[in-house]
């Protein structure tokens, strides 16, 4: 992935999104991207320099983009539909996925307060001089949007979610669980099934 230096994030209002948008940008990599509707956030990542379209009429599909799309976008009805299946076009999971074969990371999850957990974690490495990266689905009065770059050789602090088992392919080196409830049982079937899943 270190090879674009073009990103385009559909669905880049929404939390997760918007914090890798700040994760990618501190690395002076063009990030831009789309959302539905204007707000609060879209507005933030203005003032950090990303541009936000509102509709996708004028994207084209190029080679040397890479195009990071959330589950919230309907991305078979997008210019993208032909090149899903492309290399540099990726879902949320697909990007945190490759991320974790390349970083050092310290994952956070849980039924219950995954996005809190992760930012006060990734706080108190920053109030003690670790410039540890992080990303989170979050706004904080003291970090703002959820996405931090930090020095390389420090780990990621990374919200990871259990729902439909989309952290099972993260490559993490730490794991915190906050708590296990029963949640997702439409698609873990039992109790049991749900704790299995956070065996690492």
């Amino acid at each position: 992935m270190k090879k674009y230096k073009n990103i385009y994030i559909l669905g880049i209002g929404g939390t997760g999104m918007s914090s890798i948008a700040k994760y990618l940008v501190q690395q002076n990599i063009n990030v831009s991207g789309y959302d539905q509707r204007k707000s609060f956030i879209t507005n933030k990542l203005k003032n950090d320099g990303i541009n936000v379209d509102f509709d996708l009429d004028s994207l084209i599909y190029k080679k040397n983009v890479l195009y990071i799309y959330s589950s919230a976008v309907k991305v078979n009805e997008t210019p993208l539909k032909e090149f899903l299946h492309n290399e540099n076009v990726m879902s949320r999971a697909n990007y945190l996925e490759n991320l974790s074969k390349e970083n050092k990371i310290i994952g956070v999850t849980g039924t219950h307060g995954k996005t809190s957990t992760t930012a006060l974690l990734a706080h108190i490495f920053h109030y003690n001089n670790r410039n540890v990266s992080y990303i989170y689905g979050g706004v904080t009065s003291f970090h703002g949007i959820g996405g931090h770059y930090g020095e390389r050789e420090e780990p990621i602090i990374l919200e990871t979610d259990e729902a439909f088992n989309t952290f099972k392919n993260l490559e993490l080196d730490d794991l915190l669980v906050t708590n296990i409830d029963s949640d997702h049982l439409d698609f873990f079937g039992n109790i049991e099934n749900l704790i299995d899943a956070f065996q690492y």
